[in-house]
């Protein structure tokens, strides 16, 4: 019988690559925790349960449809938060 956390971890190993070659921190305050990939392009896409593995092999896919920023610019971004003075206006 295979391992599961295996596979899972060949995933976390790849996320953690791909964070890495865009300098490992936000793309719009710099904070390097809670780093999510953001779509760039509103998508209909409710919510952050579309699944680990799928956003990554999408990110893989398609690098410039996504951002990487920490979760609270992901939010601002997506309109769940209200924007602070001097953050980006996407």
């Amino acid at each position: 019988m295979s391992n599961p956390d295996k596979g899972n971890e060949w995933w976390r190993a790849k996320r953690r690559r791909l964070i890495a070659s865009r300098g490992g921190k936000c793309g719009n305050c710099g904070a390097t925790e809670q780093l999510e990939f953001a779509h760039k392009k509103p998508t209909g896409l409710n919510g952050r349960g579309r699944g680990f593995k799928d956003r990554v092999r999408d990110v893989m896919l398609h690098p410039r449809r996504y951002a990487l920023l920490c979760r609270p610019c992901h939010d601002v971004m997506d309109g769940r938060t209200v924007r602070r003075a001097g953050e980006r206006d996407w």
